[in-house]
């Protein structure tokens, strides 16, 4: 929002008032409107669910979808498109950008166009999830208020000349309306209601509604709980965070956000993989081994380390008990339990017998 207008008509004017026009006006209650009764509707889907009014088959149906739709965005519109932190075949983008319009967050272009945005201008005006104006704006707060001047001003600037020449990008940003009514509306809500007799009403607030609602729920936490929650191993001049293992696994591996923010070339979006917390990463390894992904980007060792000792906070493992700072005098002071002698003598002892 400009800063120039009026928070609210309790507030002071600020200087050089500058007023909305009735469009303004229009399009900001009307998305406000549509976010309060998407989310009354909501509640009534989980009331649902938690009633066991819901076939068992509709529940996986939706979590299906909703997996579905997280591999579309963090494997292809996060980083494929945003950081071409690898390549991939005709097939496999056609497969990402599928996925992607499941998830019913604007086409791959548009998600990828903010997103560099964002890494961009992190944490400025220019960011149009700027974590430094509090969780609520970051997490939703942005969409339910015109977009900062600078943001306009700095979206005119950001390179997109590689998505304007991958022809799977443009035929999905051309034709998103009738891709996303098939792939995010139609599909998700026939399949239950053809298959195995679900009520359409059901069909309408479970697979479609309340799974499109929580996955941008789930995208939102990146921007707010790991730009706010948690340490900074690789830079601590920016808020991107490493959060705990749970957001990671929510977010199929986009929780180690302050590695992913130091080296976003990174196809991981983390030093220590694990595919229970990182199933982005566990898609792109699966598509390579299919020879269906290539050229797959990783930051050296070397250059971890040069970034954790230069501007990491010091919550990364590096500084353990081998490093510069852990003099001989804090060893000393060190109690070690089960110590190497005490667990050869009982092993040996344990032989023996």
């Amino acid at each position: 929002m400009d800063p120039r207008v009026r928070r609210s008509p309790y507030h002071d004017p600020p200087e050089n008032e500058v007023f909305l026009s009735q469009k303004d006006i229009i399009y900001v209650r009307a998305r406000r409107v549509l976010f309060l009764i998407g989310h009354l509707f909501c509640l009534h889907a989980l009331y649902l669910v938690f009633s066991g009014q819901v076939h068992r088959y509709t529940l996986f149906w939706s979590i299906a979808l909703l997996y579905a739709g997280k591999v579309g965005i963090t494997a292809g519109a996060h980083r494929l498109w945003s950081h071409n932190a690898f390549k991939a075949t005709v097939s496999l983008r056609i497969i990402l950008m599928l996925l992607q319009t499941v998830s019913f967050e604007l086409s791959a272009y548009g998600w990828s166009k903010i997103h560099r945005i964002h890494h961009k201008y992190c944490d400025t005006d220019s960011d149009p999830v700027n974590a430094t104006r509090g969780f609520f704006f970051s997490h939703c707060g942005w969409l339910l208020i015109l977009e900062h001047p600078d943001v306009k001003e700095k979206n005119k600037t950001i390179w997109m000349e590689d998505l304007h020449k991958d022809k799977v990008v443009m035929f999905q940003h051309r034709n998103y309306p009738v891709l996303v009514t098939i792939f995010a509306y139609i599909i998700p809500v026939f399949v239950p209601w053809y298959f195995w007799n679900e009520s359409l009403w059901i069909c309408n607030l479970v697979p479609f509604l309340l799974t499109t609602v929580i996955t941008k729920h789930i995208t939102f936490c990146v921007n707010s709980v790991a730009h706010i929650y948690g340490m900074k191993p690789y830079n601590k001049n920016f808020s991107p965070r490493e959060t705990n293992p749970f957001i990671s696994w929510l977010t199929v591996g986009e929780g180690w956000h302050n590695f992913h923010h130091a080296f976003p070339w990174d196809y991981r979006n983390s030093e220590f993989v694990g595919y229970a917390n990182n199933l982005g990463c566990f898609f792109i390894d699966m598509c390579a081994s299919l020879r269906m992904a290539y050229d797959l980007k990783t930051v050296s060792e070397k250059e971890i380390v040069r970034r954790v000792k230069t501007s990491g906070d010091g919550t990364h493992c590096l500084w353990g008990w081998n490093d510069e700072a852990n003099t001989p005098e804090k060893k000393a002071a060190t109690e070690i339990k089960y110590p190497k002698e005490e667990v050869e003598k009982e092993y040996n002892f344990c032989k023996e017998m």
